[in-house]
């Protein structure tokens, strides 16, 4: 009887031992099945049937990894590969938990933050350069006037330095005569370049401030420009005012809907609201597990419309800032030109020349090598012969810059990284030469003026 109950037992202990040999690999099986059936929702834009290529290809994907875990099950061999497997999977996901939670940098993509805790979306934000409150100082008189800490640097950028002021530039005494301003927006910041449209101005002897900032628009030009140069009575030659095609007029509506509304700096920054009280307690490889479908669309898909074949490599871009539809005279219009004709009177005021400068879009740069972005010419087109026409009325020089920077592209790539539009060290050197071109043909200019006046006065 004791032999017969030591072989029950021992069988039993045996179908034990043979189910947790397969528990991991049932495990996986019952996480890819519902991997699956999550996936088996309709794609935004299906190309076969109801879903995507890629959906396609994951969900085959998926199917052969369920078949081969259920093939598995009856395979012991194959059984303790997958214990081997999930064994060294489990400790690399601990591993790169730990990692993660102490560099957050490190995570490879912005879509595997989205459902991590508020605070590692805060560290991860501040890592790569992102503009959140933690990075910016804001004005107490103005909400909207806002810039990096004074005197600080970025831990993505730190061949970036800022004054007292927050802006891109060295340090600066207080009334120092100033050659040039700059104003514009992230184009002219241009944390991407070692080098800054101001600081080469400054290597050719020009004593310039950059102004410039992420997301500013032309009323924000005009505000740093009254607060920073014309209230503190500093004296300068030139205002130089550069006008990005992609978002500028849009910028300009948002800032008169912003300044209605009540709202300040915050209304331009990346949304960082708590994703859960259950999800800011779990693990952020849960966040990182829940954000791959979209990292690896973003990173690995070819996207058919932006692969972009240049004459010496291929590019995948990203956003592409097409210029938007524009009609002289109506609200969008106004409202865009105002600050510029209220920059242009303080300058005038103050005895310094104004001149705007008009960067194009990723969009109509990239437009000579993609025939299907080339309708964003007729944009562009309108948009800078209407700025023309309106600064020609003014008396103020104009400067579009968008066939120069498209002739560079022919030759070297112009642009931070491929899904980026702002311009790179190359980008930014071209820019700061066509400025000192047209700074020197200004100079000629009022010397011949200044001649003149001079011989026919009595």
């Amino acid at each position: 009887m004791s032999e017969v109950r030591d072989q029950g037992v021992s069988g039993t202990l045996c179908r034990r031992r043979q189910w947790l040999q397969k528990l991991p690999t049932l495990a996986w099986a019952v996480a890819l099945s519902g991997a699956f059936f999550i996936h088996t929702e309709p794609s935004e834009v299906p190309d076969i049937w109801l879903w995507s290529w890629m959906r396609i290809t994951g969900l085959v994907g998926l199917s052969l990894l369920i078949g081969y875990c259920v093939y598995a099950l009856r395979q012991p061999r194959y059984l303790s590969l997958n214990n081997y497997l999930t064994y060294l999977f489990v400790v690399s996901v601990m591993a790169l938990e730990v990692i993660f939670r102490v560099r957050p940098d490190l995570i490879p993509g912005e879509e595997l933050i989205q459902h991590a805790s508020k605070s590692i979306r805060k560290q991860y934000a501040i890592s790569r350069g992102y503009m959140i409150e933690e990075t910016l100082s804001a004005e107490s008189t103005n909400g909207l006037i806002y810039h990096f800490h004074p005197n600080g640097r970025l831990t993505a950028y730190p061949h970036v330095e800022f004054d007292s002021d927050g802006y891109r530039n060295p340090p600066m005494i207080d009334g120092q005569e100033l050659t040039c301003v700059l104003l514009g927006d992230s184009m002219t910041l241009a944390l991407a370049a070692r080098k800054d449209v101001g600081g080469l101005l400054r290597e050719h002897g020009y004593h310039t401030r950059n102004l410039g900032m992420f997301g500013y628009a032309p009323q924000q030009y005009r505000d740093v420009y009254k607060r920073l140069v014309i209230d503190q009575k500093v004296t300068h030659r030139y205002v130089l005012i550069f006008l990005f095609a992609g978002n500028d007029i849009t910028d300009a509506q948002n800032y008169d809907h912003t300044r209605r509304m009540g709202g300040d700096f915050r209304e331009y920054l990346p949304q960082m609201k708590s994703v859960g009280k259950l999800e800011d307690s779990l693990p952020v490889m849960v966040s990182v597990v829940r954000g791959l479908p979209r990292f690896f669309k973003s990173h690995f898909v070819t996207n058919r419309e932006r692969t972009i074949t240049l004459p010496y490599r291929t590019v995948q871009t990203g956003e592409l800032m097409p210029p938007p539809h524009i009609q002289v005279g109506g609200e969008e219009w106004n409202t865009f030109v105002a600050p510029l004709a209220e920059i242009i009177a303080m300058a005038r005021t103050h005895d310094a020349v104004p001149i705007v400068y008009l960067l194009p879009s990723a969009a109509t740069v990239y437009a000579p090598f993609d025939v299907t972005l080339r309708h964003y010419d007729r944009e562009y087109g309108v948009l800078a012969e209407s700025l023309q026409s309106y600064l020609r009325e003014a008396e103020v020089d104009f400067y579009d810059l968008q066939e120069r920077l498209r002739k560079e592209m022919q030759e070297r790539f112009i642009f931070a990284h491929d899904k980026d539009y702002h311009l790179n060290s190359f980008g930014v050197q071209l820019v700061a030469y066509e400025v000192i071109k047209s700074l020197g043909h200004r100079a000629k200019e009022d010397d011949m003026a200044l001649m003149s006046s001079l011989l026919t006065s009595p």
